[in-house]
């Protein structure tokens, strides 16, 4: 008489357990590699909105120019000016802006950063000398930041939080900074440093 060759119930059983574990292990490993690839994914989408911001912001501080303005009531602002303690941080005249298309405008551009519900947004004016009603363009650059914290490097190596100085006489320091300190605290990242030196016009 010959051997049933047939699996009996309970080697099925032990079978289909022993794959029940596999697929639960595999399913974990699987389920890690997915998680870790988004985390990944985002931490790279972050660090390429940063790159931007960095970029933007360096290359309107990089070309600050002497260069004051007119607000919509007609009054004179200073070629830079951070009042401290308002919402917006800075305001400044920037050269260098591009005119592809050959407009009528000038090759300079008022601009200011400010920090709004944890967004940090470049205001910047068609043009320099406001008329009443003017509306500013808004840029968002960066999300999640808790905070926003300006120093300008005046031509004795004083850095101030307030810009014209406070100690401003007109004959003793440049109304140009020489250098522009930014520090960021991100809500993911923590606190980022960075060091702009202005160029020379």
């Amino acid at each position: 008489m010959k051997d049933n060759a047939a699996f009996t119930l309970i080697e099925l059983m032990v079978a289909m357990a022993v794959f029940a574990v596999l697929s639960v292990i595999a399913y974990g490993g699987l389920n890690n590699i997915i998680k870790t690839s988004e985390v990944v994914e985002a931490q790279a989408e972050r660090l390429k909105e940063l790159q931007i911001f960095m970029a933007v912001v360096q290359k309107d501080m990089q070309n600050i120019v002497p260069r004051t303005v007119r607000d919509e009531l007609g009054d004179v602002e200073a070629e830079v000016k951070m009042p401290g303690g308002g919402a917006r941080t800075i305001d400044f005249t920037r050269g260098g802006q591009r005119n592809l298309l050959k407009l009528p405008r000038s090759d300079m551009q008022r601009v200011g950063y400010e920090l709004r519900e944890n967004q940090l947004l470049r205001v910047s004016y068609m043009q320099l000398d406001r008329a009443p009603g003017t509306e500013p363009l808004e840029q968002v650059l960066l999300e999640d930041v808790q905070d926003w914290q300006i120093r300008l490097l005046d031509d004795k190596n004083n850095w101030h939080s307030v810009w014209p100085p406070l100690n401003q006489t007109g004959t003793t320091t440049s109304l140009m900074p020489q250098a522009i300190e930014l520090e960021l605290t991100l809500k993911d990242w923590g606190d980022i440093r960075r060091l702009i030196r202005v160029y020379d016009p």
